[in-house]
């Protein structure tokens, strides 16, 4: 952790309150962002005796008998079908693939699935994503926030440093996990103004920002973007349409809802971070028009996060969920799911490394199954 961003941990402006700094770490490698696993374990899957890999084919049915799937039925766009005999079967398609196929499964087969068929596609959520405040800042104060909240990348590491909201707060005021970052736009003309006024930093910054690392610029616009956990609304959900697909399986129909304590938590937040702004002397906040009735949670300003959660829930009981700790299917004794859709709560985070950390203990359970001969 960089000394300025623990300097800034221990003075907090707020000591004990709703805001802490956080920071996030990114995995990297070289000067990419992401990491290429079909490209970097090609030869492995090529020539793994233990492994046969099929691409473009797609799952579209199992067969179930006596609590278990005994079969799977693989299909291409062109119609050919091949069927699949294993001990055990998982599926690990995302968050909302995984909720449809297994829909589609159950509708097929209703008796084997039927267990879980109320449960299945409920408590979908995402991390909704916001614009919630604009900071006001002079230039001092933009370039200071620039070096405290923002994306630090460099060769071998990438993180990032931003808000979240303290696990007192939330336990105090009844709200739910929830994060934020700043994020900077300068324009052109600003651009020309900075090489005019200050022609060494500014070309320092751009040399900087051109390797992946963070170069202060003069700011047009600084935006407080926050990320909110959901509760697990059994009314939030996903259905299966009448529309089909070009493999024959029902299409998925999203019924996504936003809850009171979520708007809640988001002006609440928000206003935390503007007064804990201010009182460090960083800028002055100026937030969303009806922050505190919607939380800044309406169409225009909503934005995309990708993070598909729910669906196919844990938990104990097939009453209140899909499959059990051990992320296998209740009611069927080889067939599991990997995946977000697993995920009885999503957090503030990014859920990758929950879903990589879930897949791994799945893998060692499958593996102790087979060592002692139940699948």
């Amino acid at each position: 952790m960089p000394g300025w961003f623990a300097d800034l941990s221990r003075q907090r402006p707020d000591p004990g309150g709703a805001i802490m700094p956080f920071i996030w770490h990114f995995f990297k490698t070289g000067r990419a962002r992401y990491r290429d696993f079909g490209r970097d374990n090609f030869e492995e899957l090529r020539t793994n005796p233990n492994l046969y890999v099929f691409t473009n084919v797609d799952i579209v049915d199992v067969t179930p008998h006596h609590h278990q799937i005994t079969s799977a039925c693989l299909r291409d766009r062109a119609g050919r079908q091949l069927r699949v005999k294993a001990g055990g079967y998982v599926l690990a398609c995302g968050g909302i693939e995984n909720t449809r196929l297994l829909m589609n499964f159950a509708r097929n087969h209703r008796p084997a699935f039927g267990q879980i068929q109320d449960s299945i596609g409920r408590r979908f959520m995402q991390h909704p994503r916001t614009v919630t405040a604009r900071i006001e800042a002079n230039p001092r104060q933009a370039i200071a926030l620039q070096q405290r909240f923002n994306n630090f990348g460099q060769v071998g590491q990438h993180f990032e440093s931003g808000f979240a909201l303290s696990p007192e707060a939330q336990r105090r005021h009844g709200l739910v996990n929830a994060s934020a970052v700043l994020r900077y736009s300068s324009s052109f003309w600003n651009l020309c103004q900075d090489m005019m006024r200050r022609p060494v930093q500014t070309l320092d910054a751009l040399r900087l920002r051109a390797t992946g690392r963070v170069g202060p610029l003069s700011c047009d616009n600084i935006l407080l973007h926050v990320d909110l956990e959901q509760v697990p609304d059994p009314e939030s959900r996903l259905l299966l349409s009448e529309k089909r697909d070009a493999l024959g399986l029902n299409r998925i129909v999203v019924d996504w809802r936003i809850s009171p304590v979520e708007r809640e938590t988001s002006a609440f937040f928000t206003r935390s971070i503007g007064e804990w702004l201010s009182k460090a002397g960083l800028g002055k906040p100026v937030y969303a028009q009806g922050l505190d009735e919607t939380g800044a949670l309406v169409s225009d300003r909503l934005q995309e996060s990708y993070h598909h959660i729910g669906g196919t829930r844990m938990s104990e009981t097939p009453r209140t969920g899909v499959v059990d700790r051990n992320l296998k299917v209740h009611g069927l004794s080889n067939l599991y799911l990997a995946g977000s859709s697993v995920m009885p709560t999503g957090g503030h985070a990014n859920p990758t490394l929950t879903i990589l950390c879930l897949t791994l203990r799945l893998a060692q359970h499958i593996n102790a199954a087979i060592l002692a001969g139940i699948l």
